[in-house]
């Protein structure tokens, strides 16, 4: 069995939806901006602090729907271990290895996690 970009790990996570302020891929870390709209997060100023994981690709104006908490495959920067604190990196809408972040990885990058492959460039990330 696999995972895919985006999906939940187990059902047990809460779902938000609302409308895309840019195109967003699936797995893609999201912010909401100050109009209102979800967009691809980074730890620039341009954007504020992530509120989830988008679980498909969608264009701007879309409706977007992604997880806020629980275990979801999010998009991370490469080499990510496994059981590491990560946070929003300087690329858009996606995580790396932080000290003191707040989320954890549960799989490496592009690792397994219950027996399932995780795609090349995706971690296993819960989010709390």
């Amino acid at each position: 069995m696999a995972l895919f970009e985006g999906d939940r790990a187990y059902e047990d996570s809460d779902v938000i939806s609302g409308g895309a302020g840019a195109a967003i891929s699936a797995g893609e870390v999201v912010a909401l901006d100050s109009s209102g709209y979800f967009l691809a997060s980074d730890d620039g100023t341009d954007r504020f602090a992530p509120v989830g994981v988008a679980h498909t690709d969608a264009a701007s104006g879309e409706v977007v729907s992604l997880s806020t908490q629980g275990a979801c495959v999010a998009n991370v920067a490469s080499g990510l271990s496994a059981g590491v604190e990560v946070d929003v990196q300087t690329t858009g809408g996606q995580f790396g290895a932080v000290e003191d972040g707040p989320y954890v990885s549960l799989s490496a990058e592009g690792g397994e996690y219950r027996n399932q492959s995780v795609p090349a460039g995706h971690a296993v990330v819960l989010l709390k």
